[in-house]
């Protein structure tokens, strides 16, 4: 087997150079060797082997593919790497491994209906507490009233824009200083109104103002508003009022030469001769100059009525209510926010014992 010479053109040990081996019948077998590109010994008769004609042994004698005679295209099937048949079995024996070493987990619904006692009474405990803690904070209690604001006129659209505008300006004055200065005055029985416990706001975004206090007993609370309130009242009529006085004030001031002028003509009539026409003339003046003064003096009394505006409390303060804080509503919540906790923590918790037994 060592003198075995590999290459395209084999030859029989000993054989002369340029003798190439005569080809002999070659099986079937061989001709599956010749698509494979394999290499068999050649088989020859017994006779000739042992023949002192035969060039060598018949151990010594070899062909390659290429010797063989031709032979139909015949399609050997090559069967898979057997060694991806071994890696899916290797994996899926570790993949039921692995299967059964992981615990049953058991569904949510099934350990809740298992342990809807535990989640229940940890809910219920927890809406205890939240009780509880609610009822030992302070409480706060809140008072509140109305104001109307109302703007004279005889177009109703335009009174009307105008009470809501002034409504949404009013409310911004609640909690000012002149007001709570005025508050602390009039509040029964005496006290202090903190900047904090007062404020206020449109209702609605129409002509009502709403004046909210707060405080810790629900008496102090609408003490608190009902000052407020009165104070706030007050201080818009105040204002209104000057606005008015103001006004009248600069219009009087343009009826000035109106006013000289009758002077004027007043002061000539008593020096005229009484019954003279001279005297008749200045008369007549006169009493045209008064008419005019008269007649613009109203014009402006109207105007500042006409443009004034008003506010009435149309809701008074009551007693106070307890704003916060809510045991009951809190309870209710707790309940609610204990159930899903709990929930959660038992299902965590029997999975948790399951893997832990599974592990052991």
């Amino acid at each position: 087997m060592s003198d075995r010479i590999f290459g395209r053109r084999s030859r029989a040990v000993g054989a002369d150079e340029g003798e190439d081996v005569a080809p002999a019948e070659t099986p079937a077998g061989e001709h599956i060797a010749e698509h494979l590109n394999i290499v068999w010994p050649r088989v020859v008769d017994d006779s000739v082997a042992n023949s002192s004609d035969a060039p060598g042994s018949a151990a010594d004698v070899y062909v390659e593919s290429d010797s063989l005679p031709s032979a139909p295209d015949w399609r050997v099937p090559v069967s898979p790497d057997p060694t991806a048949y071994v890696s899916t079995d290797v994996s899926n024996e570790r993949s039921a491994v692995q299967a059964a070493a992981r615990p049953a987990w058991l569904s949510a619904d099934t350990i809740l209906l298992r342990r809807w006692w535990v989640v229940l009474l940890g809910a219920v405990l927890i809406s205890a507490a939240t009780f509880a803690v609610s009822k030992v904070v302070p409480a706060t209690y809140s008072s509140s009233s109305e104001v109307v604001v109302l703007v004279s006129g005889t177009d109703v659209n335009a009174t009307t824009l105008g009470a809501n505008n002034l409504a949404s300006q009013y409310s911004q004055v609640v909690n000012s200083s002149q007001v709570l200065s005025m508050a602390d005055k009039l509040m029964k029985p005496p006290g202090d109104v903190p900047t904090g416990s007062v404020s206020g706001g449109t209702v609605g975004a129409q002509n009502l103002v709403s004046i909210q206090a707060t405080a810790a007993s629900p008496q102090l609370a609408q003490a608190r508003a009902v000052a407020v309130t009165d104070a706030f009242v007050k201080y818009i009529n105040q204002q209104v009022a000057n606005q008015a006085t103001h006004y009248s004030q600069s219009s009087s001031a343009q009826l000035g030469p109106i006013g000289a002028e009758i002077a004027q003509t007043q002061a000539a009539l008593d020096s005229a001769p009484p019954k003279s026409t001279k005297a008749q003339q200045l008369q007549s003046t006169l009493v045209t100059l008064l008419a005019q003064r008269a007649s613009a003096q109203a014009n402006i009394a109207q105007t500042a009525v006409a443009g004034r505006p008003s506010v009435q409390v149309t809701s008074n303060a009551g007693v106070g209510s307890q704003t916060a804080p809510r045991p009951t509503l809190y309870a209710l919540v707790g309940f609610l926010v204990g159930l899903l906790i709990v929930a959660r923590l038992v299902v965590y918790a029997s999975r948790r014992r399951t893997a832990t037994w599974s592990s052991t």
